[in-house]
């Protein structure tokens, strides 16, 4: 979560220089729409040092499709 901290906020700026009136719900939707990869977040380490769980999904925030569904190229 530290590492992804200032990535999601560099897309949130930059979907906001482009749409600077958008609020945070808007620009929270718009990241969260165009997400770039699906990923597992439950990890090799934590199944060996917790028992198996269901998954957890998360995604990848994909800039360049962010910053077009704000100028208006759709989600």
């Amino acid at each position: 979560t530290s590492m992804a901290a200032p990535h999601v906020a560099a897309i949130a700026g930059l979907v906001r220089s482009v749409q600077p009136t958008l609020g945070y719900a808007t620009t929270a939707y718009l990241m969260g729409s165009t997400p770039n990869l699906s990923i597992n977040v439950q990890t090799q380490l934590m199944a060996q040092v917790n028992p198996p769980q269901a998954p957890v999904p998360a995604t990848i925030p994909n800039a360049n499709s962010a910053v077009s569904a704000a100028l208006g190229g759709g989600v």
